[in-house]
């Protein structure tokens, strides 16, 4: 990073099973293949030097199972380092911006585990160049991180004011 820049990091929970929507939805786990992909998501945060400072976390069992194993790859544990806030739970794009910006400004790296659609609705607004998308069209796929580089502070991010650094989809 250069002098004061600062990175964002946005993972998108790993693949859960079960029902979608209901009252369940809040509950379900990571299918196999979703805790090997989470694994592959911590090995990137490590192989690429990309320690969080600070992770919000949705508290879904499918967001937390998946920040777990990403911990468990990076030999950290959630003291001081991870909150979970009620509000990420399938938050909005609006809702995920404010977090950002409410982000202290001595954190130079923030991490979020959340939830499509919003996560795809903040890269979109927060990249300056527009992210590649995958075939079918989507952009931040089960256990996809993105890593996003700006000059700003946090409550001055604006739109389009970061770089994509990289996106990675196990």
């Amino acid at each position: 990073m250069k002098g004061h820049a600062r990175q964002l990091l946005m993972l998108r929970h790993a693949k859960a099973g079960g029902e979608r929507g209901g009252e369940d939805d809040f509950y379900r786990p990571l299918t196999s293949r979703g805790e090997k992909d989470a694994l592959v998501a911590g090995q990137a945060i490590l192989g690429r030097g990309w320690m969080p400072d600070l992770i919000l976390c949705s508290p879904a069992r499918r967001t937390r199972s998946t920040l777990e194993l990403v911990l468990e790859v990076l030999e950290r544990d959630e003291e001081g380092l991870v909150r979970y806030e009620e509000a990420l739970y399938n938050a909005s794009f609006e809702t995920l911006l404010r977090f950002v910006q409410k982000c202290p400004l001595k954190v130079s790296r923030l991490m979020i585990v959340g939830h499509n659609p919003g996560l795809d609705h903040l890269l979109e607004w927060i990249a300056a160049a527009p992210p590649p998308r995958k075939d079918n069209g989507k952009l931040m796929t089960t256990a996809a991180l993105a890593c996003l580089e700006t000059d700003a502070a946090w409550p001055d991010l604006a739109e389009g004011g970061a770089r994509l650094v990289e996106l990675i989809r196990p």
